[in-house]
């Protein structure tokens, strides 16, 4: 950049002193994904299904809580599905269904009280995923979840010209919005500048299962919920696991697996003929005795679809996080014990939030290293030229 050393630091101090909030706000980017998502949103013609995507939009604190810091407020006179429960309840139902980890505590699965309490909580503030991978910025869950709605109807409108397929917009544009609804909860910004850790529910990361729980919290119909739960896994080859998400969300939300009206009990329906479906004393089956009670719509795999660029979005994340922490050395005064610090992840995620990890991983691949910088050094000069917050 050719700056001295001190109006650098002062410029990175400034940098650091934003929230997570703060940064997402600040964003171009985030700002026009979330105006894209909040257009496809209202575009949705079942009124009340529109109204549970905005809610679970606006209420990022999970519904089927029992805690302090959560309020059935803000639901826009939606009444709740199911019943409260305490973290502690909640894992032994989890653990007794064979849905967690038996060394798991409630600790283990939902961020401490002291953080749940914050206003940076928010859609437009929250990760896209844990550090390390895709969309891991502020910000970054608006344009994961936009970029999952603009190919999942990208790709249903290529599926009607090319078939003649008429899918059903309110359930992809609905189930795109549910299926991460719980990220800004569950992988919160910390202030060491890290989303919170997270454990596993059912084989999968604890956000997608409390997502699923939000959804049947807010009471959404079988379809929808199902082709949220299929997001993470192929909705063909892993119907069970698929099935297994629903129901542990349902324990979550406190309501019983087969009340959803999206899966049923297949040891119970088969007789109990399934070996090893049910524990003596345990109320819940074991989670591969779940089967849909939908499969098979064109629907689920659309939103499985939608949300597979990890492949390439995890990849181009590695990528961009060695060149940036190379650059923050060579460039920005940090030293390489810095990169472990606060201060530096603070400015990797203005840098990343403002631009994109994505973007970054583009303009490294195909115009090099000075080009890369060359972005960073623009966005570091924007931040002294204008008050963006």
């Amino acid at each position: 950049m050719g700056y001295s050393k001190r109006w650098l630091n002062s410029v990175i101090d400034y940098i650091v002193s934003f929230s997570p909030l703060d940064m997402g706000r600040a964003s171009t980017l985030v700002k026009r994904e979330l105006e894209y998502i909040e257009n496809e949103v209202s575009a949705i013609e079942d009124h009340s299904l529109m109204k549970a995507c905005m809610i679970a939009m606006r209420q990022p604190l999970p519904l089927f809580l029992a805690s302090p810091a959560v309020s059935s407020s803000g639901t826009d006179g939606i009444p709740l599905h199911g019943r409260q429960g305490t973290p502690e309840d909640i894992v032994l139902r989890l653990k007794e269904a064979g849905f967690l980890h038996e060394g798991l505590t409630a600790a283990d699965i939902f961020p401490p009280a002291a953080l749940t309490s914050t206003s940076q909580i928010s859609f437009e503030a929250a990760a896209g995923s844990g550090m390390g991978r895709h969309h891991a910025y502020p910000g970054g869950l608006v344009v994961h979840v936009a970029s999952n709605l603009r190919r999942c109807l990208d790709q249903a409108r290529a599926y009607g010209d090319i078939y003649g397929i008429k899918l059903r917009r309110d359930i992809l544009v609905a189930a795109c919005i549910f299926h991460d609804c719980m990220k800004p909860y569950a992988l919160q910004w910390m202030p060491n500048g890290l989303p919170c850790p997270e454990a596993m529910i059912a084989g999968e990361g604890a956000h997608h299962v409390m997502s699923l729980a939000q959804t049947i919290a807010i009471g959404v119909d079988p379809m929808t919920l199902t082709a949220a739960a299929s997001a993470p896994r192929d909705p063909g080859q892993a119907r069970g696991e698929v099935a297994s998400f629903i129901a542990a969300a349902c324990l979550l939300a406190g309501v019983e697996p087969e009340q959803s009206g999206a899966v049923f009990n297949a040891c119970i329906s088969d007789g109990g003929n399934q070996a090893g479906c049910m524990q003596p004393g345990n109320p819940y089956p074991k989670a591969g005795a779940w089967s849909l009670s939908y499969p098979g719509l064109v629907e689920y795999w659309l939103i499985y679809l939608s949300d597979s660029d990890y492949a390439l979005t995890n990849s181009a994340a590695s990528t961009v996080e060695s060149a940036f922490s190379h650059l923050a050395v060579e460039q920005y005064g940090f030293s390489h014990s810095d990169l472990a610090s606060p201060r530096f992840r603070q400015f990797r995620n203005f840098v990343f939030s403002q631009l994109s990890s994505e973007y970054l991983y583009w303009k490294l691949t195909v115009y090099g290293k000075d080009a890369f910088r060359e972005d960073i050094d623009k966005t570091i000069r924007q931040v002294c030229m204008m008050n963006l917050i």
